[in-house]
């Protein structure tokens, strides 16, 4: 679905450690994974935890994915194609943090099935 919005990414080394933190837009979002726009340099097989912000008033949807590919658009930017690894599929207010890393709680594993129905 083709979908604009912020997103809040933080680069995550191997360890799962948070790194660089910067802005970037989405272009289209599915329940498998999400296509961002950004400005800083990303490669195929980097780790993000992103913080998408929704709607008006805003609410977040936190996750955690991998990038699958990257494309060079007209303007120089990267379009970065990532697969959700885990994604929190509750809503919350919108904040400068993910919503589970604030309350410690656990993040549900993306479906196998790259759908939001709950198989694994």
């Amino acid at each position: 679905m083709m979908m604009r919005f912020p997103v809040a990414c933080r680069r995550l080394r191997p360890g799962g450690e948070g790194a660089e933190r910067f802005d970037a837009e989405t272009v289209d979002l599915s329940a498998g994974g999400v296509r961002i726009v950004t400005d800083r340099p990303v490669s195929p097989g980097d780790r993000f935890e992103l913080e998408m912000r929704l709607g008006e008033p805003p609410t977040t949807l936190d996750a955690e994915a991998h990038v699958v590919r990257v494309e060079t658009a007209h303007d120089g930017r990267s379009v970065c194609a990532l697969a959700f690894d885990s994604l929190d599929p509750s809503p919350s207010a919108a904040s400068s943090a993910p919503s589970s890393r604030r309350s410690g709680g656990p993040r549900r594993p993306a479906p196998a099935c790259g759908s939001r129905c709950g198989c694994r």
